[in-house]
């Protein structure tokens, strides 16, 4: 389910960095959650989730670095680890000393590395997240991706990403760079790194995923469940790979009973 109508309210900017950040803030009671995007993704990707939390929460979206509002300095792969680097910046710039990190797809990843640079985290919700071990050939988008780093190679590329993309099912308004950044930093993914953070830090975890997800396949994310801290695993017979679109209600009541009790 989904409420009435999205939320999207004009971006606000802060410097992390060398990185110009795009990022919203909503609700004004509550827990603050701050929701971290997948690949590709940006704030939008929890336009339908966030009205449906910030009755009760308050929330913090961003645009990572090469995504919607947010530009990248440089054309070139940024580890999770970078990323948790911006997300706990941005905390510490808005000085919220407690949050809940949501992490959606490989925006996980990120929230799982996020667990060591800012002691305030509390609990993790992950949304359709990958396992501990790649569930794409590393390997192979590694070799593949080699071409993006140079302007031609881009050019060359470009028409057949945006072909592959479609058919992978993601959304038709990325730009082309976003599909080249996505490409880059799928290049640069560390599993092991992954794995290490969940094994560290065991915050209260909430899993969710569904079980028709193109994306990532549900046994992956059904994996994680001995390898994160104790909380609720909920896996819907339906709702793809962006369940914080098709199934925000649902997920609002069972993050704030996560929460709240």
């Amino acid at each position: 389910m989904q409420p009435e109508q999205p939320s999207d309210p004009p971006p606000l900017f802060a410097q992390i960095g060398r990185h110009r950040v795009a990022y919203s803030l909503e609700g004004s009671a509550g827990p603050v959650i701050m929701a971290i995007p997948g690949l590709p993704g940006s704030a939008r990707d929890f336009r339908w989730l966030a009205p449906a939390l910030t009755p009760w929460a308050r929330m913090v979206r961003f645009d990572p670095p090469g995504f919607g509002s947010s530009p990248r300095p440089t054309l070139a792969g940024m580890p999770a680890a970078d990323k948790a680097g911006v997300v706990a910046g941005l905390l510490d710039l808005l000085g919220i000393g407690s949050a809940v990190l949501l992490g959606h797809s490989f925006g996980s990843v990120v929230a799982a590395e996020t667990v060591p640079l800012h002691p305030g985290v509390t609990h993790l919700v992950l949304l359709a997240p990958p396992g501990s071990s790649a569930h794409y050939p590393v390997s192979l988008v590694r070799a593949a991706t080699l071409p993006l780093r140079a302007g031609a190679g881009r050019r060359l590329l470009r028409h057949p990403q945006r072909i592959g993309y479609r058919l992978a099912g993601f959304p038709s308004f990325l730009t082309d760079e976003e599909r080249a950044v996505t490409s880059l930093d799928s290049a640069v993914a560390d599993f092991a790194a992954y794995r290490a953070a969940l094994d560290a830090h065991r915050r209260p975890t909430l899993i969710a995923w569904a079980m028709d997800d193109r994306q990532v396949p549900p046994r992956h994310s059904a994996a994680l469940h001995e390898q994160v801290g104790p909380g609720p695993r909920v896996a819907f017979a339906s709702g793809g790979h962006n369940i914080q679109k098709t199934r925000s209600v649902e997920l609002s009541a069972m993050i704030r009973t996560f929460l709240l009790g």
